[in-house]
């Protein structure tokens, strides 16, 4: 299988996964322009070294089984009068998607449907399930089923999610509770059978929660996740109280994926809004699990419907059908009876229709399949209440002694009736107001496509030529449509597609008539242009929704779905690429036996950088709530009381602020405002790193100004005055305008400022202006210079700004110990310098980075916690091996 994977617009590109470890791995060397250091062995970064390795090759995962988890096992099971067991096969897309992908053995795990008391009875239909259909029950209690299903799952998620809150949205602890619950005993059923290497895939919502109850069971598991429904807007999810639960849930997955961009990117935008983490297009990492997000839009498999309608018993429905309605109009929906489908707005966008165009008014007919759902709930008995009313009035105020203009059916229809229906319909109409993807539209067109070849009436592009067909809409709608194919010698044209802009299949089938089914007047004006398009135009939009459908099937959403996660799961399992932080080629730092370890033993001078916010700790919405930890305050107390340690928190906060914080650890030095203000271990004054006099700090009276404008325009925004730089702060802001507004202001300081001795920096939430040639970078540098016998050097950030430390320190290191080799003072007539630090004695990590691949740093953690647990490990060590630390 070739590594693909979709584009935004559904198009398939190169997946550029399976080159980004050469890149970047050369984009690292080249930027830092260094000499290749020799390969080290395995154990020393804890990984295996090679990191350009083809994927194909380097990334040999095995897979076990997939397990394919959704809310319903694949049939219906019904318990008999003599205690056996019915089993019908479920006929849903899910189902046609998976058994249509060769070569790969899955198990299934869902509910029954049905409480099972009796523990003979659960084991006769684990038996069977086994045997005769790999699947796997979960059996729930009927209390528990009802608040879990009814109750949270359709009964909450199900109406916010298709934006209809404020009438049918209610919130019950004890539902949330049950929902839980169930998200755990699904979660012990996969465990049940799971086995290493096996491929859990995870669907929709009644499963929100599942991914991270099993990630918690194997932190190393393969996990994705589908939803089937829409993904609401930020301002929509955020109405939801356990907002923020559902989404951890869905982040420990390591591929989410949604039918449509837009869902995707409301996904995306939640998890910044609610969550207040970055992401990016292509996801977001989170506790260590990089989540994929990516489009896949499911669709049929267009052999059943076609071979369908070629069956018997349906072209004598057909005929049937052709007879009752001939002379007339055929429209048909088919829905399920719930209030997204937005049946009752069609209804009236067909009256509505009727008493604007009376010649239609004796000569079309309206099918409405309207498929029983959730009878019991009363949101659903008032919507049946209400469609029977308006297919009553309608009849009644339109209806004739020869016929009534809606047809309406309150059940199912059999299989051979819906193919002849479609086949049948001059246009099909969808209304939903909201929508995951409607199968219905796809299955319209393939019936279409084959009623059109069995009648031999071409739908190949320029059949009908320009000499031949009408070329305006005027001339082309003087007859009705059918005329018009009579008079062409073509038959009877493709019906056309009328489909709710709301529904997610409206962003694929572009041949549509798209409408807003909520405006009422331009919903029945393309009733009337369905009706009266010319059989060209029919032809032409039947064409570029045919060539969609038998492009994007079931099997292909299936089979692009897999690929994508087998891709994602590769990553995760390679230790050397993805340990804790996905999509990067740079090893996870640890201490136990490792370089690190071994460099630490052997050193007699050590010199620690650290940044503080997202290093030290994590970050916070206001700077004044970045408190040291008591865990922190002990891992430096120890730290710093190592004589061979020194060191430093190179930090943007402001001298005052760090004195606050951990100014009364004696042996600790802060470099404050990237070394403008710096005291040194041992030292209660504060110093600077570089010259006074070389530092103009003239601009920040005209800067001041345009950021507090900007501030008192930008809600949530504020600005931090320092002694030597200002900062403009939109980590609370809204995510959208607060970045736009952030462009804007560095755009303009850029553009009015660019002749004045002053650097613009963006970094987490902020854009910083301070002075040209003081950063972090240049203190590091300048700690090194001036204490010349430093063998050791560990650096860590988590930052932009903190990559300037990781660049210079590598930098320096290497330039120094490789003109302190005798040979080249030698050829360059040096003088003997002072002792270098080999760079396999300098490490340099970066900290919870998405980016992480594009990092200067040698090495990756994924958060404060992590590397505090590292220096621990460091103090540890030096307190359990003191003669090894005084050799």
């Amino acid at each position: 299988m070739k590594n693909m994977f979709h584009n935004k617009d559904n198009t398939m590109i190169p997946n550029s996964s399976a080159v980004s470890i050469h890149l970047a791995t050369k984009r690292r060397a080249n930027s830092r322009n260094v000499t290749p250091i020799p390969e080290k062995k395995e154990a020393d970064y804890c990984t295996p070294a090679s990191s350009t390795t083809p994927i194909d090759d380097m990334l040999g995962v095995k897979f076990g089984d997939l397990i394919v988890v959704s809310n319903r096992l694949p049939m219906t099971i019904t318990r008999k009068e003599d205690g056996n067991h019915e089993y019908k096969k479920s006929s849903g897309g899910l189902v046609t998607a998976l058994t249509g992908m060769e070569g790969r053995e899955f198990k299934w795990i869902g509910w029954t449907g049905m409480e099972c008391e009796e523990k003979e009875e659960r084991d006769k239909l684990r038996k069977e399930l086994l045997e005769e259909h790999k699947c796997y029950p979960v059996f729930l209690k009927d209390d528990d089923a009802d608040m879990y299903y009814n109750g949270f799952s359709n009964g909450v998620l199900w109406p916010l999610f298709h934006y209809l809150y404020e009438k049918n949205t209610t919130f019950n602890t004890e539902q949330w509770e049950a929902y839980k619950k169930v998200n755990q005993q699904f979660c012990d059923a996969i465990m049940e059978v799971y086995k290493d290497g096996d491929m859990i895939w995870v669907h929709d919502y009644h499963l929100m929660l599942l991914p991270q109850m099993l990630r918690k069971a194997r932190p190393d598991a393969f996990i994705s996740f589908f939803l089937h429904i829409p993904f609401p807007s930020s301002e929509i999810y955020r109405i939801l109280p356990v907002r923020e639960a559902l989404l951890e849930g869905l982040l420990a997955s390591n591929v989410v994926g949604f039918h449509t961009f837009d869902f995707a990117r409301h996904f995306l935008s939640s998890i910044t809004r609610s969550l207040g983490l970055d992401t990016t297009p292509r996801g977001c990492l989170h506790n260590g699990i990089f989540s994929h997000v990516h489009v896949f839009p499911i669709g049929i498999n267009p052999s059943q419907f076609s071979s369908g309608f070629q069956t018997d018993a349906c072209k004598s429905r057909y005929a049937y059908f052709k007879d009752k309605y001939k002379g007339k109009k055929l429209i048909v929906g088919v829905d399920r009876l719930d209030y997204t489908k937005g049946m009752e707005l069609k209804l009236i966008a067909f009256e509505k229709f009727l008493a604007t165009y009376p010649q239609y008014r004796n000569n079309v007919v309206l099918i409405q399949v309207g498929v029983p759902t959730r009878q019991d709930v009363v949101e659903y008995q008032s919507l049946i209440s209400h469609v029977n009313e308006h297919v009553g009035r309608i009849n009644s105020t339109y209806g004739t002694l020869d016929g009534f203009p809606i047809h309406y059916i309150n059940k199912s229809v059999n299989f051979d009736d819906l193919c002849a229906l479609y086949g049948m319909a001059d246009a099909l109409i969808v209304t939903s107001i909201r929508d995951g993807m409607n199968l219905v539209s796809s299955e319209f067109i393939v019936v279409q496509n084959e009623r059109c070849l069995q009648e031999n009436v071409s739908v190949e592009d320029g059949y009908i030529s320009d000499k031949d067909s009408p070329s305006t809409p005027s001339n082309s709608r003087s007859n009705s449509g059918e005329a018009s194919a009579q008079n062409f010698n073509v038959g009877k044209p493709p019906g056309v597609l009328i489909l709710s802009e709301f529904a997610g299949a409206a962003r694929s089938l572009g041949g549509s008539l798209i409408i807003n089914p909520f405006n009422i007047i331009a919903t029945a004006k393309s009733i009337f242009d369905a009706l009266e398009m010319p059989p060209k135009e029919r032809i032409a939009r039947h064409r570029q929704n045919y060539d969609v459908v038998k492009t994007n099937t079931a099997t292909k959403w299936g089979s692009d779905f897999m690929h994508e996660f087998e891709v994602a799961c590769q990553y995760q399992a390679d230790p050397a690429l993805f340990h804790k932080l996905s999509l990067t080629t740079i090893p996870r730092l640890v201490f136990k036996d490792t370089l690190l370890q071994r460099s630490y033993a052997r050193s007699n001078k050590r010199l620690f950088c650290f940044d503080y916010d997202g290093t030290l700790i994590n970050l916070q919405k206001y700077p004044a709530l970045a408190l040291p930890t008591q865990r922190l305050v002990n891992t430096l107390v120890n730290l710093t009381q190592d004589p061979k340690n020194y060191v430093y928190i190179i930090t943007g906060r402001d001298k005052k602020m760090m004195s606050s914080y951990l100014g009364k650890l004696p042996r600790l030095g802060i470099a404050a405002e990237h070394g403008m203000y710096c005291k040194h271990p041992g030292s209660k004054d504060w110093t600077s790193l570089y010259k006074y006099e070389d530092i103009d700090l003239e601009w920040m009276k005209d800067v001041e100004p345009i950021l507090q404008h900007v501030e008192s325009r930008t809600p949530g925004s504020f600005v931090e005055l320092k002694e030597s730089s200002l900062v403009f702060h939109y980590r609370n802001a809204d995510p959208d305008y607060g970045m736009w507004q952030a462009n804007e202001l560095k755009l303009h300081l850029e553009m009015a400022f660019n002749s004045r001795p002053m650097e613009i920096i963006r970094g987490k939430k902020v854009i910083e202006i301070r002075p040209v040639n003081v950063n972090k970078g240049i203190a590091a540098k300048k700690l090194v210079e001036n204490t010349p016998d430093y063998d050791f050097v560990f650096c860590a950030g988590d930052d932009a700004t903190d990559e300037q430390m990781f660049e210079e320190l590598e930098k320096f290191s290497l330039n120094m110990f490789t003109s302190s080799s005798p040979s080249r003072r030698r050829s360059i007539d040096m003088s003997p310098i002072k002792k270098a630090i080999p760079p396999k004695d300098v490490f340099t990590c970066t900290i919870n980075n998405q980016n992480a691949q594009f990092s200067k740093a040698k090495f990756a953690m994924s958060n404060p916690d992590e590397l505090l647990d590292c220096l621990d490990d460091m103090t540890k060590w030096a307190r359990d091996n003191p003669e090894k630390e005084q050799e």
